[in-house]
C-alpha cells in the first residue's frame, strides 16, 4: 500500500481516471499512479467526490463551534468522571467530555452564527457573551480559555452521497459522509469505515465486490447518523431551547 501526501491536480479529465479494474490519479506536483484501489479520505470537501461521485458543496449548520482540550484543574470543580455531559441554553450546547486518562477535559462551545466562514476569528468576549446565563464554573472555565489553543471552525456537513466507490475508487470518512458534530460520531464512523473496508476486501473475491460491500455495510448507518447530527434534538427541544434556529428546515434534506 502506498500513500502519497499530495494534492489532486484539480482538472476532471486527470483526477481520477478509473479504467475499472485499476485508477490513476494525477497529484499538483506532476506526479502520477496508477493502483488497483484507490481510497479518497480527503475531508468534507474532498476532491475524489467532487470529480468521480458527487459535486455537492458542504452545507453549513448556522453554528460555530470553539473546542479545546484543557486540564481538569482548569475546569472550576465541574463534574469530572465518565459521563459525558451537556449544558444547553439560549441557542448554546456546551459539550464537557472528561478524558480521565490523561488528566484533561474536551470542551467544546457550540454556537448560533450565521457568518459561514470556515475558519472564522473570534475574541475570547465574543465567546464570553454566547456562555452569559449558565453556571459560574462554566462562565469561569470559558474566561480562564486560552484562546490561542481553541480551535474555531463553522459547522458543516454534506447530503448523502448516492454512490461512495467505483471499482477501483472509494470514498471513506467525512468524504464520503462528514455529518455535524451533534452526536460525536464523525472520527468514529471513519475508523468504522476503515475497519469494514478491510473486512471486505479480505472476504472478497475482487476490488470491486468488495466496495461494494463495504458501501453496503456502512452507508446505511452514516445517513442515519448524518440525519440525526442534523436534527440534534427533538422538535419541542429545538423550538424552546434554539429559537431561530430552525434546524429543522436543514434536517428535512435528509429524508427518513
Amino acid at each position: 500500500m502506498a500513500r502519497y501526501a499530495a494534492k489532486l491536480v484539480k482538472n476532471n479529465s486527470e483526477i481520477g481516471l478509473d479504467d475499472g479494474g485499476s485508477a490513476t490519479v494525477t497529484f499538483a506536483n506532476g506526479t502520477s499512479i496508477t493502483a488497483d484501489l484507490v481510497i479518497g479520505a480527503d475531508g468534507i470537501r474532498s476532491q475524489v467526490r467532487g470529480q468521480l461521485f458527487s459535486d455537492q458543496q458542504p452545507v453549513f449548520a448556522g453554528e460555530h463551534a470553539y473546542r479545546a482540550v484543557i486540564d481538569v484543574e482548569d475546569t472550576h470543580g465541574l463534574p469530572y468522571d465518565d459521563n459525558l455531559r451537556m449544558y444547553i441554553g439560549r441557542g448554546t450546547k456546551i459539550y464537557f467530555l472528561p478524558l480521565q486518562h490523561r488528566g484533561q477535559v474536551s470542551y467544546d462551545v457550540t454556537v448560533l452564527n450565521a457568518d459561514p466562514t470556515p475558519n472564522p476569528v473570534a475574541s475570547k468576549e465574543e465567546l464570553l457573551r454566547t456562555v452569559e446565563g449558565f453556571d459560574e464554573r462554566i462562565i469561569a472555565t470559558t474566561r480562564d480559555l486560552d484562546m490561542n489553543t481553541v480551535n474555531i471552525r463553522a459547522v458543516y456537513d454534506i447530503d448523502p452521497v448516492d454512490t461512495w466507490h467505483s471499482n477501483s475508487v472509494a470514498l471513506i470518512g467525512d468524504a464520503a459522509h462528514a455529518m455535524c458534530h451533534h452526536q460525536g460520531q464523525g472520527a468514529n464512523s471513519a475508523i468504522l469505515d476503515a475497519g469494514a473496508l478491510a473486512d471486505c476486501l479480505r472476504d472478497e473475491a475482487t476490488v470491486a465486490e468488495a466496495l461494494a460491500a463495504y458501501q453496503a455495510v456502512r452507508k446505511p448507518m452514516t445517513d442515519e447518523l448524518q440525519r440525526l447530527s442534523r436534527q440534534g434534538w427533538s422538535e419541542d427541544e429545538v423550538n424552546t431551547v434554539f429559537p431561530g434556529q430552525k434546524p429543522g428546515e436543514l434536517g428535512a434534506t435528509i429524508k427518513e
